[in-house]
């Protein structure tokens, strides 16, 4: 087996990394499977991968994504005006409400997760709105209900 690693990169995929190091300890796949929790076709496959191309198979790639954001500078700050308000569409502002108004206003297709970071990236919390049973009381039976029971 033509595997031997030297010492781990720090932008190496640590499951990978684990995989191969185990490898080439004298591990068998069904040890690594216990080890790891990955199936033998990914570990056989990634092994092979480490053979046919070396240390460069193991790279964490994300690092190397310098593509630039989908909105200029300015249209991020025209969205950022844009969420100082609430959505025409009522409720909080969703990564969906965000794609839509992108869509509808600037005319430029992008995915939900885009969104979703242009809300985390512009300042904006993860927003839930609160859950109501479908049986709730209405504010009159509650303050009916709160002069009923007996104080403590």
């Amino acid at each position: 087996m033509k595997l031997r690693i030297t010492k781990p990169n720090v932008f190496l995929k640590a499951p990978s990394w684990q995989i191969t190091w185990l490898k080439s300890k004298g591990k068998s796949i069904p040890e690594i499977i216990d080890a790891t929790g990955f199936s033998r076709t990914t570990i056989s496959t990634l092994i092979a991968a480490y053979n046919a191309n070396g240390e460069q198979t193991l790279l964490e790639k994300r690092q190397f994504n310098k593509s630039d954001p989908t909105l200029n500078p300015d249209q991020q700050e025209a969205l950022f005006q844009v969420l100082q308000r609430p959505p025409e569409r009522g409720g909080l502002w969703t990564s969906k409400k965000v794609k839509i108004h992108i869509q509808e206003h600037l005319g430029i297709e992008v995915a939900e997760v885009c969104d979703w970071g242009y809300l985390k990236r512009l300042g904006f919390p993860v927003q839930f709105p609160r859950a109501t049973h479908t049986e709730a009381a209405s504010p009159k039976e509650q303050g009916a209900f709160i002069k009923k029971s007996k104080r403590r």
